[in-house]
């Protein structure tokens, strides 16, 4: 049996019995943390443009922010895009990968479809993270690092498996679907630079996509390759490094859940830079610094970060939420956590500009060697008077071993979705959202999300 295939099997048996509350739990708030994600990314340019362009055909999924109803696939696509579209969707750590835009949007989107059970949802989104973290670790960090985007690569087959899972699909089919999905994935980081431009929250609207695409395909009888994950010239020996290893698609499992590593972003920016942001304003609370009594901020990474973070050349939001020397300035004289602070109009702010002047992205051994297992940052602010300040940070807030709460999460959710609707109908939703286990199907949360829409 392949690793693949014994991990096939495992998520098969874990999805076809009630789960155990600490996972039910678990998996109630990243519904929650994606929805409110979605929410805040509906209107932004990226997601209006793909509604515009994507042909308005009748269907039965919910679109985030939307008032109408469309085919599964569509509003997976757009689900999935508007959830990523804002650097503020949760990441597997270590597995470079960002799970639940393309998991959960697929799985809403055919749940509606399928009239299936709150239960049955959250298994599904159980299996498609299990499904989408074992295989970003088991593909190694070296493609990520040349700038394979693992979230829109590995995306597709998560969203497949949950997909597959909403419709019932036994070993056999759920075999059958990856294997399709593994060969519809694709994205690369190209993003990271200057010009970011839109397309990378794309990547996880396309993955979205493409796991309820390949679930449909597959249902009406079309073959893929049973063993499309790490069989031969399967999706890990194609698109994995040197560093790849199957074994860890099947490795604790039952003991090891991936979304136990899942971090709960407080940062709009990219995960390698919460810790840099993190200390710098601790300590700039701390000690009550003005940047005019600052004279350089050392912000000391992996040499990953170093490189894929450190573009001083930024020219839209994109490019802003990837650049240390922003994300830092950025905490030096405002707020990080604030969405608004990455804005076109911030992005061309000349006291965040002239900040960035202060900051140097250097490789700190100690963060260094704790990479990619944590995505840490050693600040060292020092002062003109000849002072200075250092604070290290392996696990940033949000991180399993600095962990976010339930009711963090609903209050990032109101933060969000309260941009987009009125109190009631936020509170509309977490109702629904911790209650979905007992619900016989979507109707309730499909309906306030639709209420929402109406009130923005």
């Amino acid at each position: 049996m392949t690793h693949a295939t014994a991990l096939v099997e495992y998520l098969h048996e874990l999805t076809n019995v009630p789960l155990p509350d600490d996972l039910s739990g678990r998996t109630r708030r990243v519904l929650l943390d994606t929805l409110g994600c979605g929410l805040y990314g509906a209107d932004k340019p990226w997601t209006q443009i793909l509604v515009e362009a994507t042909p308005q055909a009748a269907g039965d999924a919910t679109v985030l922010g939307y008032a109408g109803k469309l085919p599964p696939a569509t509003a997976a696509l757009i689900n999935g895009t508007a959830a990523h579209g804002f650097e503020l969707d949760d990441f597997i750590v270590g597995s470079f990968t960002h799970a639940g835009a393309p998991v959960i949007s697929a799985a809403l989107a055919v749940a509606e479809t399928e009239n299936a059970s709150g239960e049955r949802l959250l298994g599904a989104i159980l299996a498609g993270y299990e499904m989408m973290g074992r295989l970003g670790l088991a593909m190694g960090h070296q493609r990520a690092e040349q700038g394979l985007h693992y979230t829109g690569q590995l995306g597709a087959v998560g969203a497949a498996v949950a997909a597959g899972v909403i419709r019932d699909f036994d070993t056999n089919q759920l075999r059958n679907t990856i294997g399709i999905a593994a060969s519809m994935g694709g994205g690369i980081k190209a993003f990271a630079q200057g010009t970011g431009g839109m397309v990378k929250r794309l990547h996880a609207g396309r993955a979205a996509e493409a796991g309820v695409l390949a679930a449909d395909l597959s249902d009406r009888g079309f073959s893929g390759p049973k063993d499309g994950l790490d069989g031969d010239f399967g999706l890990i020996f194609a698109a994995g490094g040197d560093d790849a290893e199957p074994a860890k698609l099947s490795d604790g499992l039952g003991q090891v859940f991936m979304i136990h590593r899942n971090w709960t972003k407080l940062y709009p920016c990219c995960a390698a830079l919460h810790a840099a942001c993190q200390g710098i304003e601790e300590l700039r609370d701390e000690h009550d610094l003005a940047l005019d009594a600052i004279a350089r901020v050392k912000l000391g990474g992996s040499q990953r970060t170093s490189i894929q973070n450190g573009s001083r050349t930024i020219e839209d939001t994109m490019a802003a939420q990837y650049s240390g020397p922003f994300a830092g300035a950025l905490a030096l004289v405002g707020n990080a956590m604030e969405p608004a602070g990455y804005a076109p109009a911030a992005v061309a702010n000349d006291e965040f500009r002239a900040a960035m002047d202060r900051i140097e992205m250097v490789c700190d051994p100690e963060v260094d060697a704790a990479y990619p297992a944590t995505l840490g940052a050693r600040v060292t602010i020092e002062l003109v008077d000849g002072k200075h300040y250092d604070r290290l940070i392996l696990h940033p807030k949000g991180t399993a071993k600095a962990g976010v709460s339930t009711a963090d999460v609903e209050s990032k959710f109101r933060l969000l979705a309260g941009t987009r609707m009125n109190g009631k109908a936020v509170e509309d939703i977490i109702d629904a959202v911790q209650n979905i286990e007992h619900a016989d199907g979507l109707g309730r949360l499909s309906s306030a999300i639709r209420n929402v829409s109406d009130a923005a």
